[in-house]
């Protein structure tokens, strides 16, 4: 919290006059500690400043004014305040989802042949080789997400090589 500070009760009617003249510093409230308004390039923003139970100091954007009102957004202060009364951390939780989302999504079918599907493989007489052939059948799918490949996908087959029909032979 570097910037100086004003407070004041954070009301629709202060709001309106805070966007249309915003201030240099942040706004806190004097109704619920921590909860505060704080002027970026975007506009207004709901914020929370609070301290876990180990003592670290967190800061929680809560959502833009326009978006949620000073009621809604004062709201949603309090059960993060709840939250961490009971010793957790909402923005832990937050951060944790947003990296467990970005991990599933890079997850490519390469790196779950090189880390879960060899560690199965290498039970088998031929699994480097099988690893192999995948790998070289597949290249195009290699760097893919895997949540990205659908069934369909894999229904039409290999992308490198397609298979031609058997060749009928006449009688």
């Amino acid at each position: 919290m570097g910037k100086s500070t004003e407070k004041a009760k954070l009301t629709a009617r202060f709001l309106l006059e805070l966007s249309k003249s915003p201030p240099g510093n942040d706004v806190f409230d004097t109704e619920l500690a921590g909860f505060h308004v704080r002027h970026g390039q975007r506009g207004l923003s709901f914020r929370l400043y609070y301290r876990t139970k180990t003592g670290n100091q967190r800061m929680l954007t809560i959502g833009k004014y326009g978006v949620l009102t000073a009621t809604q957004a004062r709201e949603t202060a309090r059960e993060a305040l709840a939250v961490v009364a009971q010793g957790g951390d909402p923005r832990a939780v937050i951060e944790e989802t947003k990296a467990e989302a970005e991990r599933q999504h890079q997850q490519t079918l390469r790196t779950y042949l090189q880390t879960d599907y060899a560690d199965h493989q290498k039970r088998r007489k031929d699994g480097d080789s099988t690893l192999r052939r995948i790998e070289n059948s597949f290249t195009e799918w290699l760097d893919k997400p895997r949540d990205t490949l659908s069934l369909a996908d894999v229904e039409r087959g290999n992308p490198k090589k397609r298979r031609e029909p058997p060749m009928q032979t006449h009688r």
